[in-house]
């Protein structure tokens, strides 16, 4: 017998991915121009974490960090238990720190509602060259310089650390 919330997990994710691929006011295109592709061609690795603590879910993510296939261009470690989003974020946040002094072409961001939580795995390089392709359109035009710096910026910051370890 499976889990009934993560049973409709692909389900809330192609809803979700409609609404990130509609226009919008904000950045005058879709809210993520390329989340709808890679559902699309299938290019999404869901891990479902049923019922999991909090250990074990960051254990999952790890795992994933560890063993991310570049074949995907997300793995998505989704829990049908609901974590405090802050606690979440701050950690993503410092992990994403620690996998750059890693050398680990990974980037996480982090997601928490009513029905999940879930924090998706990419890697930092195809990111970022995805948010230099769009910095030459206007879909950045209206972003709030905060938030421009706390999602562009500090990841372009790691990225640029990143190839620079690799260069050495």
């Amino acid at each position: 017998m499976g889990n009934q919330q993560l049973d409709k997990l692909e389900e809330y994710l192609e809803d979700w991915i409609k609404q990130l691929n509609s226009p919008n006011n904000d950045n005058q295109g879709p809210l993520c121009p390329y989340a709808k592709s890679t559902w699309d061609n299938s290019r999404a690795k869901i891990v479902k974490c049923p019922q999991y603590n909090i250990l074990q879910f960051w254990a999952a993510v790890a795992e994933e960090c560890e063993d991310f296939d570049t074949d995907d261009d997300i793995t998505i470690v989704a829990s049908d238990t609901i974590y405090d989003p802050f606690e979440v974020a701050a950690v993503v946040d410092a992990l994403n720190v620690y996998l750059s002094t890693q050398n680990k072409d990974i980037w996480l961001l982090a997601s928490c509602n009513n029905f999940y939580s879930m924090v998706f795995v990419q890697q930092i390089t195809k990111l970022d060259d995805a948010s230099k392709v769009l910095e030459n359109t206007p879909y950045y035009a209206k972003m709030h310089p905060e938030k421009f710096n706390e999602y562009i910026t500090r990841r372009r910051t790691l990225r640029n650390n990143l190839q620079r370890k690799t260069n050495e």
